[in-house]
């Protein structure tokens, strides 16, 4: 039997998303001594590269399964992140608005927060000649139908950042867009300490409280006992971990902004050193729960993987015209029906709300789409793909809001799994704020 290696440490972190990677370098920049658990590592392996989402690197890949990451049980595409930084490997960079007003229902201020995170996850406005003709094309059809496109802001920095490259969701090899990495090197220079190949198990409970963490690297059984505990895996991972914990309603809500891509074909070939990422320009809708990408096609990879998802191997005859495409995407802000069971085995679950949103933007986007020159009989829309796994253990109804388990003291859980809501947006903004709103509590409060 093999001998369990045992560590202390004032923090344990178990995971290295975007939230745990800027949690531990609040703490350890303050003089903490911090240890984090990543199951993945630091790879970069096929970075800027289609391969990069099937080899099992950086997101639970079921490859050939799925391209983009773990099925539901109704087929569904799921993006789970994995390695350091989480999704913000294979992420398009686009920036979510906070709701501020939707925290402060949940006892939880982030405004305090919100220009730290802006700065240290490199927001910035996409410059107005990454814009192309088929995108502005795209957006003044928006307008016509009452719909105005504004400029998204970006997880960037465009000085490293190349036109017409269009590869945000295969991962940046340019060091332009920002990843959680960046945030864990540096609280790695502050002294924590980072155990990669490492997949935290459950966590250790004694008389009723949280202790630390049980986990596995290779061969070996490694003990992490911490003064204070964190689980950080995600709206998908934490959820194995907390119920072996005892929360047996962990995973009984799950919300993961179902996101749809259509696309048609023009007549006029758009400028391909003019294209950047999907979501140069956006609307979000807060009346209708929904939220409209416009911007450039995606890049030909991206599309073909979409398309022969849908079509099969029928797609192939179309992939000459690529240079015609134009596309749209939009998600919705869904409802928090659905579950994920401690195997990791999940089910979305559509609500009439949710359905009559899906229906309502498809149809606005599909008229977007003719009204910009698109064949009415040939436009085709993609699978359902849940970006953003989370509202698992939510704030509110398992925890606290200062993100501590209502039924185990000192079990923290900081990710997206603690959203008490949909986002509706893309939400990595919103997770850095949260992160640094919960690093202070600790600071403050608890260490």
């Amino acid at each position: 039997m093999s001998q369990i290696q045992k560590m202390e440490t004032e923090v344990a972190i178990a995971g290295a998303g975007p939230t745990s990677c800027v949690l531990a370098k609040e703490l350890a920049q303050k003089g903490k001594n911090v240890v984090v658990l990543e199951q993945g590592d630091d790879s970069r392996l096929f970075i800027g590269r289609i391969m990069a989402m099937a080899c099992g690197k950086h997101t639970m890949n079921t490859f050939p399964k799925s391209m983009y990451g773990v099925l539901t049980e109704d087929g569904d595409e799921v993006v789970i992140g994995k390695g350091i930084g989480g999704g913000t490997k294979l992420y398009g960079g686009l920036v979510g608005p906070v709701d501020f007003d939707m925290w402060n229902k949940y006892g939880i201020d982030l405004e305090p927060y919100h220009e730290s995170a802006m700065k240290e996850t490199w927001v910035t406005e996409e410059p107005y000649d990454f814009t192309g003709l088929q995108g502005k094309r795209l957006d003044a059809a928006y307008a016509r139908h009452g719909i105005h496109m504004k400029t998204m802001k970006k997880h960037m920095n465009y000085k490293y950042c190349k036109i017409g490259c269009n590869l945000c969701t295969f991962g940046c090899k340019r060091g332009a867009k920002w990843e959680g990495r960046y945030a864990l090197k540096d609280a790695e220079a502050y002294g924590a300490k980072i155990l990669i190949n490492t997949k935290v198990e459950r966590a250790i409970i004694e008389n009723g409280r949280a202790v630390g963490f049980r986990a596995r690297r290779k061969n070996a059984t490694i003990e992490v006992r911490a003064d204070v505990v964190v689980c950080s895996c995600g709206g998908w991972g934490s959820v194995p971990i907390a119920k072996r914990a005892g929360l047996e309603k962990a995973g009984t809500w799950f919300t993961g902004d179902p996101c749809v891509y259509q696309f048609g074909f023009t007549k006029k070939r758009g400028v391909k050193d003019k294209r950047s990422s999907m979501g140069s320009t956006y609307f979000n809708d807060l009346d209708r729960g929904c939220l409209f990408l416009g911007g450039e096609p995606p890049s030909f990879l991206l599309w073909m993987v979409m398309y022969l998802q849908q079509e099969g191997i029928g797609a192939v005859k179309d992939a000459w015209r690529h240079n015609k495409l134009l596309a749209t995407g939009f998600k919705i802000h869904d409802d928090d029906k659905g579950y994920i069971k401690e195997d990791g085995s999940m089910k979305k679950i559509y609500t009439t709300q949710d359905k009559e949103r899906l229906e309502y933007v498809s149809n606005t986007c599909r008229d977007i789409l003719i009204s910009a020159g698109c064949d009415p009989n040939d436009i085709h829309t993609s699978n359902i793909l849940l970006g953003h796994p989370s509202g698992t253990i939510p704030i509110g109804k398992l925890l606290t809001e200062y993100c501590e388990s209502m039924d185990i003291p000192n079990l923290y859980f900081c990710d997206a799994s603690v959203l008490p809501e949909a986002p509706g947006v893309p939400p990595t903004l919103n997770l850095v704020c949260l992160a640094k709103y919960f690093a202070n509590h600790l600071l403050t409060k608890v260490l």
